[in-house]
């Protein structure tokens, strides 16, 4: 699960489900990049790092310092000057430190209880706005996909949001490839053998399927290949004389006739 654009919060709860207490160190909102709340996350010392304002940026500097300190100061003494405020803040923001996490930790527990809440509620939801029973439904990759149905008319043709998501979903890379009457979802899956191949094929069929159903918009064939990114030199090289599933046309190999 990326992070990026992602609450710590619900970050934490889902990739760190059994850790309940952080410490937490935050740098303000000055220092935040567009994406990223959670700048950092050590599982081992239970620390993480938030571009966000603690208790030492939300209140007033002059708890702190005096005007005196901040005015006047020389060239010739301004770097010693600014090492002396930066240290000084350094031990003020430690010495907050237990009120910055406790903080956090209380809205950690927030977002534990709200995941606990709405288990089991998805597929209630899902076919309460469908009319279909999810929970019933054996392609795990489905019921994954199932969850954002609700937003399929804002995500109809979105191929790029879709390939990403889907990658979430699979754990393999997802490409598209858009022509003008078709798109073609291209998994990126290597050394699969014959049997494993065949059976990963039954599940993306239903499960892109699905995706075309849902997903894609009604004048477009949708498709898809798996393809094997790690033997690009079949067709040069020492091994191009080596064929793997990408050499089947359309990734559906031909029945054996029957005797």
């Amino acid at each position: 699960m990326e992070r990026n654009g992602i609450k710590a919060e619900t970050w934490l709860s889902v990739t760190h489900p059994s850790q309940k207490e952080w410490v937490v160190r935050t740098k303000g909102i000055f220092s935040r990049d567009y994406a990223e709340d959670l700048r950092s996350c050590s599982p081992e010392e239970a620390c993480v790092e938030l571009s966000r304002d603690g208790l030492y940026e939300i209140l007033p500097n002059r708890l702190f310092f005096t005007g005196e300190e901040l005015l006047g100061v020389e060239a010739k003494d301004f770097e010693w000057t600014d090492n002396v405020l930066r240290n000084r803040v350094e031990r003020i923001k430690t010495a907050l430190l237990p009120f910055d996490s406790s903080y956090f930790n209380h809205s950690l527990a927030l977002e534990h209880k709200l995941n606990r809440t709405l288990a089991g509620k998805n597929e209630l939801l899902l076919q309460t706005f469908t009319g279909e029973d999810f929970s019933e439904e054996h392609n795990p990759y489905i019921r994954q996909m199932a969850i954002m149905l609700p937003q399929a008319a804002h995500l109809r043709g979105d191929y790029r949001f879709l390939c990403k998501y889907i990658t979430l979903i699979l754990g393999y890379k997802t490409d598209y490839k858009l022509t003008e009457n078709r798109v073609r979802f291209i998994v990126n899956r290597s050394n699969l053998d014959r049997k494993a191949f065949l059976s990963y094929l039954d599940e993306m069929e239903s499960f892109f399927h699905f995706v075309e159903e849902w997903f894609v918009p009604f004048e477009l064939q949708c498709d898809f290949k798996v393809r094997d990114f790690e033997r690009d030199d079949r067709m040069e090289g020492p091994n191009k004389l080596l064929l793997d599933y990408n050499a089947t046309l359309g990734n559906k190999p031909r029945k054996q006739p029957e005797l």
